[in-house]
């Protein structure tokens, strides 16, 4: 059986920071899996804003790593889009399957975000 939702395509001119909203729970290195603290990660948005979010780098403040922004490990998953599939009140989750199956026909990689408004 087809599971039908009620999406909405967005595309936008900038990229934007797709986030999880009242989910925001923490975010954590990608590499040594410490806490970044809130602040740093405000400091490193404020400036990663300034290139309207095209550059994302950054090193990691606990083990001086390199990474982006958009690699970090969100708590409730986010990241960095200019395109994005929206379903508002899915009346069942959409599996990683589902995720998967359609990034293989868009031939991009998709991250499911969970937001609670």
């Amino acid at each position: 059986m087809v599971q039908q939702y009620n999406a909405q395509i967005v595309i936008t001119d900038e990229v934007r920071f797709i986030d999880q909203e009242e989910n925001f729970e923490d975010i954590k290195c990608p590499f040594c899996s410490s806490a970044i603290e809130i602040k740093w990660w405000q400091d490193k948005m404020e400036k990663a804003s300034e290139s309207s979010f095209h550059e994302l780098t950054s090193i990691t403040p606990c083990c001086n790593q390199k990474t982006t922004l958009n690699e970090l490990n969100y708590n409730w998953e986010a990241g960095f889009a200019r395109f994005s599939i929206e379903i508002l009140n899915p009346s069942i989750d959409i599996s990683e399957h589902d995720v998967l199956a359609i990034g293989e026909q868009l031939k991009c990689s998709l991250r499911k975000v969970i937001a609670r408004y």
